[in-house]
């Protein structure tokens, strides 16, 4: 991995710590801000968020570390294959034999809070506090994010067309990818083709966009890659989500623009697109060349198992809707029939 990558790599472990923090230790049993701790005491903290994310420190044996050090440690690897372990946890997988060796973990915090390697002086060269690798030259939120987001897209591949969730959608791939989660990577990209930040789109649908990535005025082109938008003809869709803009798409074989949320349709269609957007909607009649082929359909959904035959409910004798005078009407009846009913009892009783 190249510095940039390890980069994208450190922060997107920052932004997953605290999933990776319950996977390897289970749910915690304190929870105070930032710090969870874990132990009947307490005595294995982790920081969960913030500029530390990742930190961990066991206060009983006295050692700490960042989280390739603690899934080493709780897995019972070695550092280069708690690397790769991490990696395929968080859908950067890739080619850690050219990290750098790191130092054992500190035995204690530095007095800023960090912890150092033994013999670590404060003016050498920052090192990431989650992975250990040296970090580079700082930047800004949106364009790590940027940055990570173009590792992840990279090292990401073919969405395959038996995913649980384009089943469920009844839609293709249309040039999405997967990460080695297995999970959907949907870009986000600006007019030039600049991306910004990404969606991923578990198995069972749920969905969580790449931390610090710029969502606003930024879109997903359904059927293409990140590219600059300059040779666009016809009308453009815009619509909320990918898999609704992947069934437009398939239907009429139009350039579809998925912005991914309602609050950002607006941004979106003020992006400045090279076609005009009108704000109304067009009155479009389908084209022949635009009808879906069979292999472009939506695959029918299975049939729905047999059930068997139940009894029908007896009619109900108050009639589903009553005009005011019909109500009081039956509350009268239902009154009296209910006095004659306590009648009948009453007079059961006295004569037995």
């Amino acid at each position: 991995m190249s510095g940039r990558d390890w980069q994208a790599f450190d922060a997107e472990l920052r932004a997953r710590a605290q999933e990776l923090a319950v996977e390897l230790l289970g749910n915690p049993s304190l929870r105070a801000g930032h710090e969870w701790r874990w132990g009947r005491k307490g005595s294995l903290s982790v920081v969960i968020t913030g500029a530390k994310a990742g930190m961990w420190f066991d206060h009983e044996a006295g050692i700490g570390g960042g989280l390739v050090d603690l899934v080493g440690r709780m897995r019972g690897l070695n550092r280069h294959e708690a690397l790769h372990w991490t990696g395929d946890r968080i859908g950067m997988a890739g080619d850690f034999g050219m990290h750098p060796r790191i130092a054992k973990p500190a035995t204690r915090p530095a007095a800023d809070g960090a912890f150092r390697p033994r013999g670590a002086s404060v003016a050498a060269e920052p090192v990431s506090a989650v992975s250990g690798v040296p970090e580079p030259e700082a930047a800004t939120p949106a364009a790590q994010a940027a940055a990570r987001a173009a590792r992840i897209w990279a090292m990401a591949h073919s969405a395959p067309e038996d995913h649980p969730y384009l089943t469920a959608k009844q839609v293709r791939p249309l040039a999405l990818r997967a990460d080695a989660r297995g999970h959907l990577v949907v870009p986000l990209q600006d007019v030039d083709g600049h991306l910004h930040s990404l969606e991923t789109i578990a198995p069972d649908g749920a969905k969580r966009f790449l931390a610090g990535g710029a969502k606003r005025g930024h879109f997903a082109v359904v059927g293409a890659e990140p590219a600059p938008l300059a040779d666009l003809t016809g009308a453009i869709l815009i619509c909320e989500g990918w898999a609704t803009g992947a069934s437009l798409h398939m239907a009429t074989g139009r350039t579809v623009i998925a912005a991914m949320d309602a609050g950002n349709l607006s941004p979106v269609a003020e992006a400045g697109f090279p076609t005009p957007i009108s704000s109304s909607w067009p009155t479009m009649t389908p084209s022949p060349t635009a009808t879906p082929t069979p292999a472009s359909m939506p695959r029918a959904r299975p049939p729905l198992p047999s059930m068997p035959a139940l009894p029908c409910p007896k009619p109900r004798a108050t009639p589903t809707i009553c005009s005011a005078p019909q109500v009081r009407r039956l509350s009268r009846r239902s009154l009296r029939a209910r006095r004659r009913s306590r009648h009948r009892r009453q007079h059961t009783r006295r004569r037995s």
